[in-house]
């Protein structure tokens, strides 16, 4: 799915890419993938960890932190 603003060339994307699942921004780049096996990637197109280990990891930051 493509969501195009109609005054500008300005566009985004929500789809897939063989079995991932993609979010692309207005610049053209990848903004989030999904993988198959349900790694993660924020502004990375080769995820390396699943969302919960992320979240798990950002917790113990936190924790260290305090």
């Amino acid at each position: 799915i493509r969501f195009k603003d109609g005054d500008t060339t300005n566009e985004m994307g929500i789809g897939a890419l063989g079995n991932d699942f993609i979010v692309t921004a207005a610049s053209g780049g990848e903004r989030l993938r999904v993988t198959s096996d349900g790694k993660v990637g924020i502004n990375s197109t080769i995820p390396t960890a699943r969302l919960d280990q992320l979240f798990q990891m950002m917790l113990l930051l936190e924790q260290v932190q305090q």
